[in-house]
């Protein structure tokens, strides 16, 4: 009985998305002021994201009723494109400034994960995302790595059963997580500090 319970929770999951490619939509949410803000007001430019993820063609299967991948589930936008947005929001929203390719400081970021999936209960279907990448400042004039930190966001939800716009929300409370945890991090606040140049128009 237990087994009929779970797998009638999957296939309801999966039933309206049999085969092919579903592409979600995503955007954490709006960033707020962290431990970062902590650090003077610094021009820090983000880099593009290097995606080291292990599957780059999809972030998760949609599997039937008895496990077998019947298709996938994609990203309207780059997952490293998406990261580095979210990373410029976090900088905003901590009272920095956003630079360009000719500032000292860069974050210059890989992301090692970006992954939606679920697991069947007696009754439910827990879906869950994960989203891990290494952050690092790095100082472009003598090419040093200031700090590093590898952050993961994570995200849950335990339904009935659902489809795109459930993935939607497990995949953006991930990025949304990561995002906070990038926003609360000590070290990179400290880092950020200690390299401090004034940001143009704002005092030392």
């Amino acid at each position: 009985m237990k087994r009929l319970l779970a797998a009638l929770a999957l296939a309801f999951t999966a039933s309206a998305c049999a085969t092919g490619t579903t592409n979600l939509t995503l955007a954490p949410a709006a960033a707020r002021p962290g431990v970062l803000s902590e650090a003077p007001p610094t021009r820090i430019d983000v880099g593009p994201v290097a995606d080291q993820r292990q599957r780059q063609d999809r972030i998760g299967d949609k599997r039937n009723g008895y496990g077998m991948v019947m298709g996938a589930v994609g990203t309207t936008e780059p997952p490293a494109e998406t990261i580095e947005h979210a990373l410029e929001q976090v900088l905003t929203a901590n009272s920095h400034i956003l630079g360009g390719q000719e500032d000292r400081y860069v974050l210059d970021t890989t992301l090692r994960n970006f992954w939606f999936d679920y697991r069947t209960g007696l009754v439910t279907v827990e879906f869950f995302g994960s989203v891990q990448g290494d952050v690092a400042l790095v100082d472009r004039t003598t090419g040093q790595t200031i700090y590093t930190e590898a952050f993961e966001g994570y995200y849950s939800e335990r339904t009935g059963g659902g489809l795109s716009q459930t993935w939607t929300r497990i995949m953006n409370g991930a990025l949304t997580d990561f995002a906070t945890k990038v926003s609360m991090s000590e070290g990179l606040k400290d880092a950020i500090a200690s390299t401090h140049q004034p940001a143009e128009g704002t005092s030392s």
